[in-house]
């Protein structure tokens, strides 16, 4: 009965879910980050986005509300990012772009990837053409392969995971460490580096993490030499 009970409630909140989406304006799939917040949001006041900025979530949450903000944008589109970098920004990504396909290098990277490279470029310095190429050069390809489904069994470990919805005081997401679940007896060092790859090319993909870098925390108990 208390399956039947569940079963019938989920049935009837989605049927209502159904109705009340079918009462929204449809919106264009091919409307920019920036149009769509505008046309559900229209009281939000000047998105940073138009500012080459991040969102303003804040205002965002304010206007729509905690449901209807399951469905907005929360990033900018990646055209809209390159978009609104400034010149030498712009030319560092185009080069790359420009250098690496000059020739067969067995892979082509997507757009995301050259901003990435030349955002995350080593040095003081963002948008370091040389630093980031160095980089790209010994990349592995690899390491945009991976999937949580591939790491279940080590992501099951909880030695290095994403936290989810936790963030820094500075809005940054959290990476978080527990060094005494490693066990070097039970766990390839390749395995532990895919584990933190992943985590790192997860977190990137959000463009203040990719802009700003990430938090970190690493909890250190129970650590001791067994994990060496």
């Amino acid at each position: 009965k208390r399956y039947l009970s569940v079963c019938f409630g989920s049935l009837l909140l989605l049927r209502c879910v159904g109705r009340r989406h079918r009462r929204h304006k449809k919106l264009p799939f091919n409307m920019t980050a920036s149009d769509s917040l505008a046309a559900v949001a229209p009281n939000v006041r000047s998105s940073k986005a138009t500012d080459n900025k991040l969102f303003d979530q804040e205002d965002v949450k304010t206007s729509l509300g905690d449901g209807p903000l399951r469905f907005a944008h929360q990033e900018r589109t990646v055209k809209e990012q390159i978009d609104s970098l400034s010149p030498e920004e712009r030319a560092c990504v185009d080069a790359l772009k420009q250098r690496w396909e000059k020739k067969d290098r067995g892979h082509v990277f997507s757009d995301e990837m050259y901003l990435r490279f030349a955002r995350c470029s080593p040095g003081a310095t963002k948008f370091n053409e040389e630093a980031a190429w160095k980089v790209m050069k010994k990349f592995n390809p690899r390491y945009l392969t991976l999937t949580a489904e591939k790491l279940e069994q080590q992501m099951l470990t909880k030695t290095l995971f994403v936290v989810p919805s936790l963030k820094s005081k500075d809005g940054h997401d959290v990476f978080y460490m527990r060094p005494s679940r490693y066990f070097p007896s039970k766990t390839s060092t390749e395995e532990i580096i895919d584990n933190l790859a992943y985590c790192m090319n997860v977190m990137v993909e959000k463009e203040k993490a990719c802009s700003e870098g990430i938090a970190f925390m690493a909890n250190m108990t129970d650590w001791s030499f067994k994990n060496f």
